[in-house]
């Protein structure tokens, strides 16, 4: 697991930012626990143009080998949501998982053994079978979340 500060340039990440208040969110869920759905899902980016160009972004900043993209989308928190516990490869189709934070607050990802604090412009980088979660959201604003699901080892 390793995170990295500072991904995008402040321009970038304004036009980032811009590109979600605009996405279309369905109801989601995740985890074990028969709860309701308590967050909001964009559905499948990975080929829009934009999505794959901030990819292609995240590869010249970040030092990993995998490259294909398994799936994209952006989840939506509103006040009060969060997720259950869930691993990202239930149905084996990433071997890793990156969330990027774009906002300026918001709650934590956490894994057993640790926690990442929600920071804007950090990317987080996680083999996809660690179990995690996100915690509630305590503030007045909607949490996003972009997620890429990496294949390969």
């Amino acid at each position: 697991m390793k995170t990295w500060d500072n991904v995008f340039t402040q321009p970038l990440l304004e036009v980032i930012q811009d590109q979600i208040k605009y996405l279309r969110y369905e109801p989601h869920g995740s985890g074990e626990k028969d709860l309701p759905n308590t967050f909001l899902y964009s559905g499948e980016l990975i080929n829009n143009r934009f999505w794959q160009y901030l990819f292609d972004k995240i590869l010249t900043n970040i030092p990993i080998k995998q490259t294909a993209v398994s799936r994209c989308y952006v989840n939506k928190y509103p006040p009060k949501t969060f997720s259950d516990w869930h691993i990202d490869n239930k149905d084996k189709s990433c071997s890793h998982t990156i969330i990027f934070y774009p906002d300026e607050s918001g709650a934590n990802t956490v894994f057993k053994k640790q926690q990442i604090e929600y920071k804007q412009n950090r990317l987080l980088w996680f083999d996809s079978k660690l179990l995690h979660k996100t915690n509630i959201n305590d503030t007045i604003k909607h949490r996003h979340t972009l997620v890429y699901k990496i294949k390969g080892r």
